[in-house]
């Protein structure tokens, strides 16, 4: 083993370790994602011909080849999902700033419009 997969392999492991206990307890489904991610990132760094294998089972040249394509795919789902999710918000907002408009109008203070315009 290298210096390398001693610190990394560890370091992974714990982290899906503690992933996976903060599931356990309660957490969102997304930490046995989290957790399935880093024990793939530790396979990966512990035994690099798995990937260079996978890598020609997939008719890709490399096992570096196979991780960038499938980090680019990651990258590009997860900003799509992140540019969904806020158009989303945005648009719950503006409803909600409309209701509120609507429930509660209030017209502004006499005295702080003759402010703001002897201010300029």
């Amino acid at each position: 083993m290298t210096t390398f997969q001693t610190i990394v392999v560890p370091f992974a492991l714990a982290i899906s370790l503690t992933e996976i206990v903060r599931w356990l307890r309660g957490g969102r489904r997304i930490g046995v994602l989290k957790a399935i991610v880093w024990l793939c990132f530790a396979c990966a760094v512990f035994e690099p011909d798995m990937v260079q294998q996978l890598a020609g089972i997939a008719n890709i040249g490399r096992g570096a080849d196979l991780l960038l394509y499938g980090l680019t795919v990651f990258v590009l789902l997860t900003t799509f999902y992140f540019l969904n999710q806020f158009e989303l918000n945005r648009r719950q907002m503006t409803l909600l700033v409309r209701e509120l408009a609507i429930s509660k109008p209030q017209l502004p203070d006499s005295n702080k419009i003759d402010v703001m315009y002897a201010s300029k």
